[in-house]
Parts: C-alpha cells; sequence; structure tokens
C-alpha cells in the first residue's frame, strides 16, 4: 500500500503534467497571443485597407465630376476664345458655333453668347436692317446680341433658341462679369438650379477683346449624367454620395432617406453638424467615423474629396458595419482555422504525453517491482521506437534481465550449485566479477570443507579402529599372538583378502611372523633387508603400491583364485622391529 502511494504522482509533478503545463501551455498562450496580436494586425490592415477604397472611391467621384466640370468649362472657354480671335460680331457664324456645340456635347442643355449692349455694333441700328429679321429670337427688343440654343423638354433631338433672360441679375452673367471685373477670372460655375425638371449647373467664360469686357460665352449641363453616374457608383461599390456645392447646397444625393435633400442648404438639414467640418476644410480630403444623423445608432464612415473646378465637393459615405463584416468574416476563418490547428496539435501532443507518461510509468513500476525484489518472468518493457524513452527501456529490459540472472544464480548457489556464473556484460561488470568470485571461492571452500571432513571422517575411522584394536591387544603379551589378532582386525578392517606380517630380526631378517587369507604356496619365512619390494619397503621405511593391469598376480583364496589389482607394501617402525 505504502509502495502504491509512492508511485501515485500528482499530475502538476507528472511528466505529462509538466510537458501540457510548461510545455504545452505557454505554447499555447504564446499561439493565442500571437494570433490575438495578428488578427488584430489584420483587423486594423484590413480596415484601413477598405479605408483607403472608400477614400479612392471619394477620389473616383471628384474625379469623374472634375472631368465633367472641367469638360464644360472648356467648352465655353472655347467658345469665348473663337470670339477674341475673329468671330466676335459674326453673329450668324457665332449663333451657328453655339448650336454645333449643343450637338456635340449631348450632356450640354443649353449653349450660348452673349453680349455688352453695343458691344460689337449698333444693336438697334442692326435690328432695323432686313437681315436682322431671321435673329429677332436671338435677340433682345433693343437688338442686343444674346442667342441661348437649348434642348426641348419634351424632346431631347429637338433644338430651340431664344434671347437670354436675367442675364443682369443673374450669376452666369453679372457674376461672372464682376468676378472678371475683380480677379480677372478666367470661368464660372454657377450654382445649381432646377429648370423644366432637370439639375441644371452654368459654366461661363468671359470675352475680352483689347482688354474689355465683351460678353460672355456659356453651355448649361444637365447633371442627369452625374447623378447617373453617382448611382452606379453606388450599385457597384455599396456606397452613397452626396455632390455638394460652393456655397453649401446639395446638388446630388444617392441617399435622400425620403427627405428631399437636392438644392437644399446642408445648415438646413439634419446634416449640418456632420458636414459643416468638411465645408469649412473643402480644400483637402477628411475622414471621420459617426452616427448617422438619421438612422441613430448607426456609425458610418465620412469621406469628403474636393473639386476644384467649381469648388465642389463629394462627400462619401458607408456603413462601418458593411466595412467591419467582411474582415470579422475573414477573421473568423483564420481564427477557426487557428483554433482547429491549435485543438488538433493539443490533441497530438496530449496524445504524445500520454504515450510518455504510460511508458515511464509501466518503466517506474518495473523499477518498483525491482526494488521489491519481485521479478516477474513475463515483465518486458515497450522498445518499439527510437526515441529517449525506447532507448531507456531497452536498457532497462537489460538491467531487469540482468538481475534475472543474477537472482538465477544466486538461487543456484543457495542450493550448492557452485558451477553457475554470471554472465559478464563488460570489463567493467563488477558485480557478475564479485559474484563469479564469490562462487568460485564457494566452491573452494565446499571442496576444502569436503576434503577436511574426509580426513576427519578417515581420521575417526582410524582412530575407532585403533582403539578397537587397542582393546584387543590390550591384553595379550606375547608377539605371535598379537600379530595374529593385529593382521585379522586390519584385514578384515581394510577388506583387505590377502595380508602378510613380517618383523625385522636383529640380524637384519624380516622374519614372517603372520598371515591372512594366505591359501597358496608357503611364502617366504624370512626376507633379507632389501631384498624385493618387501625388503625395499622396510629400508625406506615408506609405503610402497604398485599397480599394473598387465601383471599377471593371482592369489589362491579358499574359494578360488583372484586376480589381483595392486599390492601394497606399508611399513612401520616401533622399538627398533619393523613389521610391514
Amino acid at each position: 500500500m505504502t509502495q502504491a502511494k509512492e508511485t501515485r504522482i500528482p499530475f502538476h509533478a507528472s511528466v505529462r503534467g509538466r510537458l501540457l503545463l510548461f510545455g504545452v501551455l505557454p505554447m499555447v498562450i504564446v499561439l493565442i497571443g500571437v494570433g490575438i496580436h495578428t488578427a488584430l494586425g489584420m483587423y486594423q490592415l484590413a480596415r484601413k485597407d477598405n479605408e483607403k477604397i472608400i477614400r479612392n472611391i471619394a477620389v473616383r467621384v471628384a474625379g469623374e465630376v472634375e472631368l465633367a466640370n472641367t469638360r464644360a468649362v472648356m467648352a465655353a472657354q472655347i467658345m469665348a476664345l473663337s470670339q477674341q480671335n475673329g468671330l466676335f460680331g459674326k453673329r450668324y457664324e457665332s449663333s451657328q458655333l453655339a448650336r454645333a456645340i449643343l450637338l456635340q456635347f449631348p450632356e450640354f442643355t443649353g449653349s450660348y453668347f452673349g453680349y455688352e449692349p453695343n458691344a460689337d455694333q449698333d444693336d438697334e441700328a442692326f435690328r432695323q436692317t432686313e437681315s436682322a429679321q431671321n435673329f429677332l429670337d436671338r435677340m433682345d427688343e433693343k437688338g442686343r446680341y444674346i442667342p441661348y440654343w437649348f434642348r426641348d423638354s419634351s424632346d431631347n433631338n429637338r433644338i430651340l433658341v431664344e434671347p437670354l433672360k436675367d442675364m443682369e441679375s443673374s450669376l452666369y452673367y453679372a457674376g461672372m462679369q464682376k468676378k472678371w471685373l475683380a480677379e480677372k477670372a478666367t470661368s464660372i460655375v454657377t450654382e445649381p438650379y432646377v429648370y423644366e425638371g432637370k439639375m441644371i449647373v452654368e459654366q461661363t467664360s468671359p470675352i475680352i477683346i483689347d482688354g474689355q469686357f465683351k460678353g460672355i460665352a456659356g453651355v448649361d449641363r444637365a447633371l442627369t449624367y452625374i447623378e447617373e453616374f453617382l448611382h452606379q457608383i453606388k450599385q457597384q461599390q455599396g456606397v452613397d454620395i452626396y455632390l455638394v456645392s460652393r456655397s453649401g447646397r446639395f446638388i446630388a444625393v444617392t441617399a435622400d432617406q425620403g427627405l428631399g435633400l437636392k438644392t437644399m442648404a446642408i445648415k438646413d438639414t439634419l446634416y449640418s453638424d456632420l458636414f459643416t467640418p468638411f465645408l469649412e476644410q473643402r480644400d483637402q480630403s477628411q475622414m471621420i467615423v459617426r452616427e448617422d444623423p438619421i438612422r441613430v445608432e448607426e456609425h458610418y464612415y465620412y469621406i469628403s474629396a474636393p473639386i476644384k473646378t467649381g469648388d465642389w465637393l463629394v462627400i462619401i459615405r458607408k456603413s462601418e458595419q458593411e466595412v467591419i463584416a467582411p474582415i470579422w468574416a475573414n477573421l473568423q476563418k483564420s481564427l477557426f482555422i487557428a483554433v482547429m490547428g491549435l485543438l488538433i496539435g493539443l490533441l497530438l501532443l496530449s496524445r504524445i504525453a500520454s504515450s510518455f507518461s504510460l511508458r515511464i510509468r509501466k518503466a517506474l513500476q518495473a523499477s518498483d517491482m525491482l526494488a521489491s525484489g519481485n521479478i516477474p518472468q513475463h515483465i518486458q518493457l515497450d522498445i518499439r521506437g527510437n526515441d529517449e524513452i525506447s532507448l531507456m527501456n531497452r536498457s532497462f529490459n537489460r538491467v531487469i534481465q540482468a538481475f534475472r540472472e543474477i537472482t538465477r544464480v544466486s538461487i543456484a548457489v543457495a542450493d550448492g550449485d557452485f558451477s553457475q556464473q554470471v554472465t559478464q556484460r563488460s570489463e567493467q561488470d563488477e558485480l557478475a566479477m564479485a559474484i563469479n568470485r564469490m562462487t568460485r571461492r564457494r566452491k573452494d571452500a565446499e571442496a576444502e570443507l569436503l576434503h577436511v571432513t574426509e580426513d576427519a571422517k578417515q581420521l575417526a575411522h582410524f582412530s575407532g579402529a585403533l582403539n578397537a584394536l587397542n582393546d584387543l591387544l590390550r591384553n595379550e603379551q606375547r608377539l605371535q599372538p598379537l600379530c595374529d589378532i593385529f593382521i585379522s582386525y586390519v584385514a578384515h578392517r581394510l577388506s583387505v583378502p590377502v595380508a602378510l606380517i613380517y618383523i625385522r630380526t636383529d640380524s637384519e631378517q624380516l622374519q614372517l611372523m603372520a598371515k591372512y587369507g594366505w591359501e597358496q604356496n608357503n611364502p617366504q619365512e624370512s626376507i633379507r633387508m632389501g631384498e624385493g619390494v618387501v625388503g625395499q619397503a622396510a629400508i625406506e621405511l615408506e609405503a610402497i603400491s604398485l599397480r599394473d593391469e598387465e601383471q599377471n598376480w593371482v592369489v589362491q583364496l579358499g574359494l578360488g583364485e583372484v586376480q589381483a589389482q595392486s599390492l601394497f607394501y606399508w611399513s612401520q617402525a616401533a622399538s627398533q622391529n619393523y613389521a610391514l
């Protein structure tokens, strides 16, 4: 139970927990931070790109209106130049030129010349001439030359002519004259007005001859084409467009919202506070994001662009939601992909961490079992793969195998089998060498003990035999009976079938004193010292053993003859006598 508690590791302290907490979690936080930073950067960049697109739309619209204004102004200037370069006073030719200009430019609704009274000749006198009768529709009642060619409101292809009206009180003539006299202006673009259901704007240029103001040349232009162009831009780009005149009046509006803003002064509408800053700095482009004064709680981009010719101003409006929605949609897709990638990465990392943790936990269990001395034969750590854990498991499996072998050898040695040896795994395997030395020494010690035990047994055996012999011989004093008793006892104890005893006499002879099991011819009664093996053993006082399978030593026993395998001669000195 204690061991199980010791191996139960808290999650935050485990390899898996540390990998997830200190490896994966910081990476997730960093990736989330990078993702948020990138998303905000993308959002700001996309927003700036959209703002740039809206600004470009404003510039494009301003450019198109500028082009249309410039085209009309140039037409008026060319007509004035034609007067200054020889056509002045040629009333018929000038009238035809004005009519041709109207036919050439379909966006013009009127084309005209307006002379000063008596500028080219005596107007009254001219009116009385016969040729003037064909020009009455191009002069006033005093004969002043003021032809105005215009398109019929019911038929745009029908060209009509009549005298100009309200010249002295209108901006197209009186205003042009005043601006030339004050600042030598070469053209003027009047404020738009509604004429016969159309929004009209007038472009005039002064006729200057010999430094004197002689009249004006001009064209009237319907803003229908501009309004159509603005509506096309609205459909294409999804924006609303406000075209504002020099005096701060709405010329064209694509988002009227039923307020009837056209021709109204900005100061008289709900857009006064919103658009006034644009009018005050009309010479430069501006951008603001504000709540619409009509569609409350809806914020819009408002971007202005100046139109130099005519000193007009174009303002583009686009819903902030329409700008942000595509950006958020793209960001959401990117974030979704990033989150899915992060989740997949987390799952893979978690699986890898779990695999590491499981393999390490198995290795820990095996190490605990190894530490407790309990190593089942079936345990084997997973060594698949080439990572560090696989290499560790390979090494640990070798440790387990070595421990099993050491255990096996130790058990065998404990059971008395000293032949077992531990395989030495390297030259540095001191444990294997120590165990092998121990088994060898134990084997040698066991063999020595066995030898000592055998010697002790023999000694005890001999001691007992001697004691028994001593008991037999204790009461007998005569030599012959003693020898008979001795040889009989020794032959019986040693299981010797045949034995002889010779005693050395004073004459240096060996005298036969007793025999045991001798049935053949009588042995030699006496043997000289040094004669034969017996005499030699007596001289050397050493035991002599003869063993030769090729010798034909035959001993005659009572039951028959026996082939002798060995002969043993033993001499013993005692009281100057020798017994063999």
